[in-house]
């Protein structure tokens, strides 16, 4: 057996790592007896609170005292009998209140999210057909600062087809929806992700995200079947939803619409947006209709025609376009 201790400085994330162990190299696997370690993550000290350890074999697997804490947060790791195979044991990762914006930065930027997990993932068959499978409640879920709440989640990975399934579900006053799809981690088309997601009165602020370089502060509740495709870095919304008690800011006019509904449909493309009754912040209203036409919502364009007898067009202050600022009430024909 031979002393194994990675030491590591820190990066934006991750401030140090000090993991001291004894490993033993088996016929058919591998011994793991933990020494007294921690690790700091986004300056938060996770200790080993016991000397563990983990045994993994051909068929075999046991932990025994593996137990991260940092406060409240806690990270166990247990053996599982397998309910198919029952010769062949699994490994049980326990979370309990896991602050998720510590370590989702670990693997993406966008979307931030934050909140509290916890459930557990198990690791199943590690020198066979390996897969895993993980059933979370994730609290005081944030997303890119947005209260979400609660929402339930579970996934599984198989190693055989190298894809995720996933299912999510919240029950919340503003975010209701439901989600079933896949990541494919084998794709090579540049859209490993397929997810179905199901509204139901459900707030569209997520529209902020794909629309900021025209419109900002987009507010409202939707129902309906959206489905995400394509990747994380060029994501396609594609269905349709019913807007109520909508409303958001032009960004180059600074003028804010109140939208009482309307129906949106999501092309691969663009979205065409229908006809829709739009009011300002004086009570005067008008009709808009057109498409918005995008390419994963970059290079964006936009067609619309809006007619009103008297409503606000122009709203912006000196800090904005010194040149060319005011407020300007106006008959619209547009285009």
């Amino acid at each position: 057996h031979s002393l194994v201790q990675l030491t590591t400085g820190s990066n934006n994330t991750i401030n140090e790592i000090n993991l001291s162990a004894m490993v033993d190299n088996l016929s058919d696997g591998v011994k793991i007896q933990f020494q007294p370690s921690y690790f700091v993550l986004n300056d938060k000290k996770w200790d080993l609170e016991k000397q563990g350890e983990i045994v993994i074999r051909k068929h075999f697997a046991s932990a025994k005292n593996v137990k991260f804490s940092q406060g409240f947060q806690e990270l166990t790791v247990e053996t599982q009998q397998g309910r198919r195979d029952t010769t062949n044991n699994n490994l049980v990762f326990n979370l309990s209140k896991v602050n998720i914006g510590d370590i989702t930065p670990l693997f993406f930027s966008s979307p931030r999210l934050e909140g509290l997990a916890t459930g557990s993932i198990v690791m199943i068959n590690f020198f066979g057909d390996f897969s895993a499978f993980e059933k979370l409640t994730f609290e005081q879920l944030r997303v890119n600062g947005d209260s979400v709440g609660v929402v339930n989640s579970t996934a599984f990975y198989s190693a055989k087809n190298d894809r995720v399934s996933i299912k999510a579900d919240a029950d919340n006053q503003d975010y209701h929806f439901n989600a079933d799809g896949y990541y494919n981690l084998k794709d090579s088309t540049g859209s490993p992700l397929d997810l179905n997601v199901h509204l139901t009165n459900t707030k569209i602020s997520f529209l902020n995200q794909f629309l900021s370089n025209l419109f900002e502060h987009i507010d409202g509740k939707g129902t309906g079947d959206i489905t995400l495709k394509g990747s994380f870095d060029k994501i396609k919304l594609l269905g349709k939803a019913h807007i109520d008690s909508a409303s958001l800011d032009v960004i180059y006019t600074r003028v804010k619409y109140f939208v009482p509904s309307a129906d949106f449909v999501f092309n691969e493309d663009n979205i065409d947006f229908g006809q829709f009754n739009v009011k300002d912040i004086y009570g005067n209203t008008g009709t808009v209709k057109g498409k918005l036409y995008h390419d994963g919502f970059t290079n964006m364009r936009f067609d619309f025609d809006m007619r009103s007898d008297k409503i606000l067009v122009l709203n912006t202050q000196a800090s904005d376009n010194e040149r060319f600022f005011g407020r300007a009430i106006a008959n619209a024909r547009l285009p």
